[in-house]
């Protein structure tokens, strides 16, 4: 079997070999290159030269001489899929979501300096070579996407027959290839958004919080970390933190997350499915669940509960998805109500909720987006 070609770029000597010795001990990979991010442009010719299927580069700040190299090497390269290494900091998560939003694929997080070396190898180890794995699954298309000026639609492409009745909460989850779908996706909705929003995708702790705070940040809707207790209130996007699951209970007439951390499932924590069999016994079929682009297994066994439950549930298409690999394992089960184009989702989701009536009105519509700024949404009564 041809093994991928895997081009190492890195401004530390260390972090270079570090990356180079996993890419040997994987067996579809090998290293066909490696150079420092300081020295000159000379290795985008040896780049061609190799003939790499994937470029593995590490990016401490998006306000860098690193990042405009990011950028002139996605021109230079705009299907060959990068992967990012960033520091497990607010600066690091920063640096990821930019380039995931000018086209990476992945990211790792580099542990902090301080952290024992081995433990720091073994977490390199264990997020790079699946992330290496995936690259023959990619969508070269999703990935040249980011180039162009516009996003790619799809058409409609009903599953199982819609089921009637009201949506009084959204779940959205995603892994790779979902961090970029969420920007398009948040942006699209209103904010006067009826109904609460839940998003699960699996990143580490530090870069849930900046992701909710950027969200938040360039859409008219509130976005924010979930923190233990939360209400779950009309118009408000809750991101569930790395490191913890998400569960969903009654407190007398509301209804709250609750965040602990229970043992990981499909070696992820948060789980989506443990979200969504919470879901479920407190929502039964008033759930819409928007599966984005994403691989692996999490979030299959939630989705068979849901679509049991009689709710709803919606994918983003092949098309414009980067990794369609979970979707397609709930498409193949037959389990969803359609697949989406990434710029026909938010007015799917924004149809399906208002053809109901929202539970809890739209009386604190007004009051929450006076209240933008205020974070402390908890002290308001339903």
């Amino acid at each position: 079997m041809k093994k991928l070609k895997i081009y190492v770029l890195d401004s530390s000597v260390l972090v270079r070999q570090t990356v180079a010795n996993i890419i040997r001990k994987t067996d579809e990979t090998e290293v066909c290159g490696s150079a420092s991010t300081k020295s000159s442009n000379d290795f985008i010719k040896e780049i061609k030269i190799s003939g790499a299927d994937g470029i593995v580069m590490g990016l401490d700040s998006k306000n860098s001489k690193e990042a405009d190299l990011f950028l002139k090497l996605r021109e230079v390269f705009p299907s060959i899929p990068f992967i990012m290494v960033t520091p497990r900091t607010t600066e690091g998560a920063k640096a990821a979501f930019f380039a995931l939003q000018h086209g990476a694929v992945e990211y790792i997080s580099k542990p902090p300096k301080s952290c024992n070396l081995v433990l720091a190898l073994n977490h390199m180890e264990k997020r790079l070579a699946p992330a290496l794995k995936m690259i023959p699954r990619l969508n070269v298309e999703a990935i040249l996407k980011y180039n162009a000026t516009s996003q790619i639609g799809s058409k409609i492409d009903p599953l199982r027959k819609h089921v009637n009745g009201r949506i009084e909460l959204v779940v959205i989850s995603g892994c790779t290839g979902g961090v970029q779908s969420l920007y398009n996706l948040i942006e699209g909705l209103a904010p006067d958004f009826p109904v609460p929003v839940i998003i699960v995708q699996h990143m580490p702790k530090i870069y849930t919080r900046v992701l909710a705070n950027e969200l938040d940040s360039k859409t008219s809707i509130n976005v924010r970390e979930a923190t233990t207790d939360s209400l779950l209130l009309p118009g408000q996007v809750y991101i569930v933190p790395g490191g913890y699951h998400a569960s969903i209970r009654n407190n007398g007439t509301r209804k709250q997350i609750t965040l602990h951390r229970g043992p990981k499932e499909h070696k992820c924590r948060p789980s989506i499915d443990v979200l969504l069999r919470s879901a479920r016994h407190v929502y039964t079929d008033r759930i819409l669940a928007v599966f984005l682009s994403g691989g692996g297994k999490d979030g299959l066994l939630g989705a068979r509960e849901i679509a049991d439950a009689g709710g709803q549930i919606i994918l983003q298409d092949q098309e414009t998805s980067l990794l369609w690999d979970l979707p397609s394992k709930i498409y193949n089960q037959h389990l969803a109500d359609g697949t989406f184009g990434l710029d026909e989702i938010s007015a799917e989701i924004t149809k399906r909720v208002h053809n109901m009536k929202p539970a809890t009105g739209n009386v604190l519509q007004s009051q929450k987006r006076a209240n933008k700024s205020n974070n402390n949404l908890d002290v308001l009564s339903l």
